[in-house]
Formats: structure tokens, C-alpha cells, sequence
């Protein structure tokens, strides 16, 4: 993973930073593939904390941001928000299916002798090769 920090009105810390990687690198146990991090942090007018991390992986963008008295609490609720968008992603990805692949579409090239008649099948599910 890659992290990238940008603190705004906020002083530079490196426990802050270390905490923060420590709980992302937590939540993104759901990731498949290597993943570039950018986490922002900023305080409001009103000493609100905010943190915001945008996440850009082989599988897709995420975004995620949170409010807090603290900036260790925004860490907190960021990475948990994260976490269900990352388990969300991967059961995506692990439960589809292509149909002409799959056990119910090989069914339907069957002849009443329990038979393939896989001169359609192969029509379907075959690549052509370029001339």
C-alpha cells in the first residue's frame, strides 16, 4: 500500500499517521489487490476533526470521510465505513458468475438422452480466432 498525508490547519504527526495507517491496514483485509491511500486531514471552524481517505485500487475508487471531536475517533468511524465498502466489493466480485459458463446454461444443450449437443454450446461459448 501507498499512503499519501496532507494535513490542513492541522500540525504534522507522525502517531497520527502511523494510528491511522494501522486501522486502514486493518480494514482493508476485504482488498484484493495493492491500493494507492490518500488520507486528508483538516479542522473546521468550530475544532471539528475531520478525515477523509480516497482509495484507488484495481477494483475500483473509494471514498470515505468522517466528523469528530478527535482525530483518532474520525480515524475510527473512516475505517469501519471503509471496511463495509470493501467487504461489499469483494462479495461482488467472488459471487458472479458468467451464465453461458455455468452449470444451468450447460443444462439447456441437453438432448433427451441426457446428451451434449455441443455443436451450439461450442458456437456460443467459444472465441473466435482473427483471420
Amino acid at each position: 500500500m501507498r499512503w499519501k498525508h496532507t494535513f490542513k490547519h492541522v500540525d504534522v504527526s507522525e502517531s497520527l499517521k502511523s494510528y491511522s495507517e494501522e486501522c486502514f491496514e486493518r480494514a482493508s483485509r476485504f482488498l484484493l489487490k495493492d491500493s494507492v491511500w490518500q488520507v486528508y486531514y483538516s479542522k473546521g471552524k468550530h475544532h471539528d476533526c475531520c478525515v477523509e481517505v480516497s482509495v484507488q485500487n484495481g477494483n475500483g475508487f473509494f471514498k470515505a470521510s468522517g466528523h469528530a471531536d478527535s482525530f483518532y475517533l474520525a480515524v475510527d468511524e473512516v475505517a469501519e465505513k471503509l471496511s463495509k465498502q470493501f467487504q461489499k466489493k469483494k462479495q461482488k466480485l467472488q459471487q458472479h458468475k458468467e451464465y453461458a459458463l455455468s452449470k444451468e446454461a450447460r443444462f439447456e444443450f441437453v438432448n433427451n438422452r441426457l446428451e451434449y449437443d455441443h455443436s451450439e454450446w461450442k458456437a456460443k461459448v467459444s472465441i473466435k480466432k482473427p483471420a
